[in-house]
């Protein structure tokens, strides 16, 4: 017997502005390559604080920008996955949207373009330590640091779990997109597989009626609210040997039809990527060290980070201060994310950090925000300012900044997120940095982070 997927489906729609009745259609009761069929679980019964849930109203408000699901996680080796689709979202990227499970932030795997706005299309995703077997809420939130947008909006969330997923920090073989911005019939997606994984397809349109689906794939569930609004259309098939393929045709071409699939790893996967967080629970200590995890590079002129009072914290005044992961060891390809605390000025995200340099992304304040390639001659630094941004955001504790470096020569990209939004990027091909560490710092004596993570999970779709 393959290692296949089970699947459970949990939906959840709010929309506006139109009035009817929400419509939930759940299809499909064949196998999936030869698995039994999936279990499907509407909790039209469940949904908690969104009086909207199931009915589609006129307004604008919170109740239309937010759905609660609770969800109950249980079996073997599960992975819960949470999308929403939405009508509009803020070009300025003023918004917060976050996917929380009983208190946890999920991570985000998808952002790209829904049938009307850019950034209106999110998954994200929890396995692992990230989950809490039970009947916990999954509360899903779209809106300026959870403020409502002042026009009416149409929200479509699904909530979809699966079992017998590879116990790994990034359970998917491949995630592929066909976006577009042009009105469109049909979508297709090909992606790397084995015969092990189950691919899943979700289909973003604004109609009620689907289209038809490619050869060979099984529909799950065709959520709306019975009218020509945000919706999600879900299929799974079979994972191919090496490749399998998904697609739709036949929609109506009324509005942009975009197209994710992504292919979710068995229970004999192992691990490839590498991941540290710390929340700093220890007692205070300068250097930092948490058992061994941090170091500080070479040179007279760094220096020290410390812990205090469960903080990272620069200790050196009028000094560069830093502190690098010595283990785990991570690819050239990485992340270091932080938590902004209030009066965060000139704290410093590093990755691929060594006694040669590395790239900072630092804050003199918000509108002041930069990146920086230092370069660390042993007994001085200098500073290279490839960007400096922020005048359109409005970063504040407890604000979740990321910078990301991506390839190695000729040239490396960096990316920065915020609160998991992709918000500028820069590229560096001076001989850039190829290899070392994700870390933490400041310049003076100054409160960091009480909160980090470093990885080197693949660049979000």
């Amino acid at each position: 017997m393959k290692n296949l997927l089970l699947i459970e489906l949990l939906v959840c729609l709010a929309s506006a502005p139109k009035t009817s009745a929400a419509q939930l259609t759940l299809l499909g009761a064949g196998a999936v390559g030869g698995a039994s069929a999936p279990t499907l679980v509407p909790l039209a019964s469940t949904c908690l604080s969104n009086p909207t849930c199931f009915t589609a109203t006129d307004g604008a408000g919170t109740s239309f920008n937010q759905s609660t699901i609770a969800v109950t996680v249980g079996g073997p080796n599960p992975m819960l996955v949470a999308c929403w689709h939405s009508e509009f979202a803020d070009a300025s990227k003023s918004y917060r949207d976050d996917f929380v499970y009983n208190g946890v932030l999920g991570r985000l795997f998808y952002d790209t373009r829904g049938y009307h706005d850019a950034n209106t299309l999110r998954c994200a995703y929890w396995i692992g330590s990230m989950l809490t077997t039970g009947t916990h809420d999954l509360v899903v939130t779209l809106g300026p640091r959870g403020v409502a947008p002042g026009n009416a909006q149409e929200l479509t969330v699904q909530a979809l779990l699966f079992n017998n997923v590879a116990p790994v920090l990034y359970p998917f073989r491949d995630t592929q997109k066909d976006i577009s911005t042009s009105n469109r019939s049909s979508e297709t997606e090909t992606l790397s597989s084995t015969a092990s994984d189950l691919v899943v397809h979700i289909i973003a349109s604004s109609l009620a009626t689907a289209g038809t689906l490619g050869s060979g794939e099984t529909a799950i569930v065709n959520a709306n609210d019975a009218t020509d609004d945000a919706s999600l259309y879900i299929s799974t098939k079979a994972g191919g040997a090496s490749t399998t393929t998904v697609s739709s045709s036949g929609w109506a071409s009324t509005f942009n039809l975009q197209g994710l699939a992504f292919s979710i790893k068995g229970p004999a996967a192992v691990e490839d990527h590498t991941l540290y967080t710390s929340t700093f629970a220890g007692g205070d200590e300068t250097p930092i060290s948490e058992a061994g995890k941090w170091t500080r590079p070479a040179g007279s002129q760094v220096g020290n980070v410390g812990l205090v009072s469960h903080k990272a914290k620069g200790v050196g005044a009028a000094a560069e201060n830093v502190a690098q992961l010595a283990t785990p060891s991570f690819a050239a390809n990485q992340r270091c994310q932080m938590k902004l605390l209030a009066g965060g000025n000139y704290a410093r995200c590093w990755v691929r950090s060594s006694n040669s340099g590395g790239y900072i992304l630092t804050f003199a304040d918000a509108s002041d925000i930069q990146i920086i390639k230092v370069t660390n001659s042993g007994s001085s630094f200098a500073y290279n300012t490839l960007q400096t941004f922020g005048t359109n955001f409005n970063f504040i504790a407890p604000d979740l900044i990321e910078l990301e470096a991506v390839g190695t020569s000729p040239t490396t990209t960096l990316n920065v997120y915020w609160n998991s939004q992709l918000v500028t990027s820069v590229s560096d091909s001076s001989s850039p940095f190829t290899s070392g560490q994700p870390g933490l710092g400041s310049y003076d004596v100054l409160n960091i982070t009480d909160a980090v993570e470093a990885t080197t999970l693949p660049v979000r779709n």
